[in-house]
């Protein structure tokens, strides 16, 4: 499930250019540390959410709903940490693992 995106591959096979069909309002970005996975926050034709972008088959995964703006990727590329701030409460932080 998702929506197809398009990678430019560089020389040595890193993506240059990742294009993601209906994203908009981007808030952050992250790559894994092998370069396979790209997560992205902002707003896809479904609203605002997390998604996980596999570079190599341009395959899209929602991960959550919501606004999120900040995120970082652990290390090993398992599980995204993400802000969600709060108007009523202390913000959160939220550990979000990512796919198999």
């Amino acid at each position: 499930m998702g929506w197809p995106a398009t990678s430019t591959l560089a020389a040595g096979g890193q993506a240059a250019q990742l294009i993601l069909d209906g994203l908009s309002y981007v808030h952050d970005v992250d790559t894994s540390g092998d370069g396979r996975t790209v997560v992205v926050s902002g707003r896809m034709q479904s609203g605002y959410g997390l998604w996980a972008v596999d570079v190599e088959t341009g395959r899209v995964t929602q991960l959550s709903t919501g606004l999120y703006p900040a995120l970082t990727l652990a290390p090993d590329g398992k599980t995204v940490a993400v802000f969600t701030p709060r108007t009523d409460s202390d913000d959160v932080i939220r550990f979000i693992d990512l796919p198999t």
